[in-house]
């Protein structure tokens, strides 16, 4: 019996063991496998993004060594197998063997799906590389109507790699899981199992006043029954008590753990036990306060009225309760549940009280983000609706009139565009995709960038840039990109707003361990109330004059997710009929041996 019910534990245990590990491995193995696929996927249709961009929209018809060579190259910088194929499936170049070498590629999947659908995706092995790999095709058809198939290609060696390691990992875990395991559960059918002692024995000890004593269950009917009597009597007792303390020391541990507030009161609405996190959301000492009425220790009447409602109803009662304190509003979620015993009477209320002020901020962001896109977009999508229906209604119109309506559709199109972009480009500066890396760039050359491309808009209104350069570089670490965008934005905005004849004044310096730009211009000039809401998300200090300049609005929003992201910050001085003066300030590269540049720890202040 002993030897019967040992094995049966033991091998129940190590077949649970096995068959969890099994299913712990195929899950995460087709997890990891399927996350893997999807980065690269996503990685490889980048890096075809970037090369359509550098072939432009009509990539070459035939071979060419110019074309194989760009093609090497862009594979050998991107790290990844290019290839561009004609529609017949003829190589025109590939990154990493002779075009002339590979065969046609118009029966490859993913080439045929890209030619029926605009782009394609296969997982295969690679016969020219040996190799797993994974393909995305995309079609581009040039404006004669041409059709090329780009295809970007990465090995999936790694996901082979991982899911070794996994099962190696797996393997590992479960080895020594399934021996602690067992030698719990042989410990444990080895206690059940074990011979009794004898009950007479037992009886004695018990009737001489050992009350610690345990009898043995063992023997006939009648002894075991007798045994597991006596064992109850005093096992419950035992038991009671341990439960008790481990009740209390549980309960003391979880409320001092968890995040929300507690209050237990009782059937009088006094005070019985509150946990640190509520004595945190409503500023009281949670052992000052026990055994007093809850009224008279929190002056809130939505909790006196929550606590009232489930009594009344003896369910629980929700509510949101909003503080103002020192000009600061706070947003509680108050939940009072009745509390019973097994005849029905109320014992008590338990409140939970939840700081919710931060998700709900963030939720009536989230619904001004949607509002002001819907918004914004709802403009140019009616114009071009309008001005299509009404080139498609009018059969006799003229072409000069055809034109002006495509030009404006055109207009309004690219509208569309940019608010897209920019809400792209915020989302990933919010994302902190748009921060700091390994590039170095001269804020020089990035502001210079932004002057000559909007030196022509302030031109055409007669405005003057001044801007005397600094002397020595001030290097940010940094893409190029961002940096011109924040100095592009600024000097958009300043060119936009100023009045036309006047000057727009640029400065970049170094403050401390930071450089600093300032754009100044002498426009309208923003209320002192409005400096803090400048910088969000579709705000403009003048609705229908931003709107007329073809603004965004996100100009000044991109500006400082940017700056956050790279480390810096962002000020303005500002009053009105006394222009504006915008202030970007960015860490400053450290030396090439790694100290950090001179001066400040921090910027000034605007």
């Amino acid at each position: 019996m002993r030897h019967g019910l040992f094995a049966q534990v033991l091998l129940a245990v190590a077949g649970l063991f096995a068959l969890a590990g099994v299913l712990t491995y195929a899950l995460a193995s087709a997890r990891i496998a399927a996350a893997v696929r999807a980065q690269t996927g996503a990685e490889l249709r980048q890096r075809l993004t970037l090369l359509e961009r550098r072939l432009g929209p009509a990539p070459p018809a035939g071979r060419s060594e110019a074309l194989q060579e760009e093609v090497r190259q862009l594979g050998h910088d991107l790290e990844a197998r290019f290839t561009l194929i004609a529609a017949d499936g003829l190589v025109l170049a590939e990154s990493h063997r002779n075009p002339e070498a590979t065969d046609n590629h118009a029966t490859r999947p993913e080439v045929q799906a890209a030619l029926a659908g605009g782009e394609g995706t296969s997982l295969r092995h690679s016969t020219t590389l040996n190799r797993p790999m994974l393909y995305v095709a995309r079609r581009l058809t040039a404006a004669d109507g041409s059709v090329r198939i780009l295809r970007a290609a990465r090995p999936l060696d790694a996901l082979e790699e991982r899911q070794g390691e996994l099962l190696r990992s797996v393997l590992l875990a479960e080895a020594v899981a399934a021996l602690l395991a067992l030698g719990l559960a042989g410990l444990l059918a080895r206690r059940i199992s074990r011979p009794l002692a004898d009950l007479t024995e037992a009886a004695d000890a018990i009737a001489a006043g050992g009350a610690g004593r345990r009898a043995l269950v063992q023997g006939g009917v009648e002894t075991r029954r007798l045994a597991r009597a006596f064992n109850a009597m005093a096992d419950r007792v035992e038991r009671d008590l341990a439960t008790i303390r481990h009740d209390r020391m549980e309960l003391a541990t979880v409320l001092s753990g968890i995040v929300e507030g507690v209050v237990a009161l009782d059937a009088d609405e006094r005070v019985v036990l509150m946990n640190r996190a509520a004595g945190r959301i409503f500023g009281l000492d949670p052992d000052a306060v026990r055994g007093q009425p809850l009224w008279s220790v929190l002056r809130l009447p939505a909790v006196q009225e929550g606590v009232a409602a489930a009594q009344r109803a003896r369910a629980p009662s929700t509510r949101e309760v909003h503080l103002v304190e020192g000009g600061r509003e706070r947003v509680l979620l108050l939940e009072a549940s009745p509390l019973r015993d097994a005849d029905g009477p109320s014992q008590g209320i338990v409140l939970l009280a939840r700081d919710v002020t931060e998700a709900r901020r963030l939720e009536r962001t989230r619904r001004d983000f949607v509002a002001n896109a819907s918004h914004e977009l709802k403009t140019p999508v009616a114009a071009i609706r309008g001005l299509a229906e009404t080139i498609l209604a009018d059969e006799r119109i003229d072409a000069a009139t055809a034109r002006r309506f495509v030009l404006r559709i055109l207009a309004q199109a690219e509208r569309m565009q940019r608010l897209v972009q920019e809400m792209l480009t915020l989302s990933r500066a919010e994302a902190g995709q748009e921060g700091a890396g390994a590039a170095r760039t001269d804020l020089r050359t990035a502001l210079e960038q932004a002057l000559e491309t909007f030196g022509a808009a302030a031109h055409g209104r007669a405005i003057t840039i001044a801007y005397d350069p600094p002397a020595h570089p001030l290097e940010v670490a940094a893409a190029r990109e961002p940096l011109e965008r924040i100095a592009g934005n600024l000097l958009d905005n300043a060119v936009k707003f100023a009045p036309a004849g006047s000057a727009v004044t640029v400065t970049l310096d170094r403050d401390g361990a930071f450089a600093r730009l300032r754009v100044a211009d002498q426009g309208p000039g923003i209320p002192a109330e409005l400096h803090t809401r400048i910088f969000e998300r579709f705000f403009r200090v003048d609705e229908g004059r931003s709107r007329e300049e073809g603004g965004t609005g996100l100009g000044l929003a991109i500006v400082k997710h940017l700056a956050q992201a790279l480390g810096g910050r962002v000020g303005l001085e500002s009053a009105p009929g006394r222009g504006s003066r915008f202030s970007v300030w960015l860490p400053l590269a450290a030396a090439p041996g790694g100290a950090a540049p001179a001066g400040a720890a921090a910027p000034g202040r605007p």
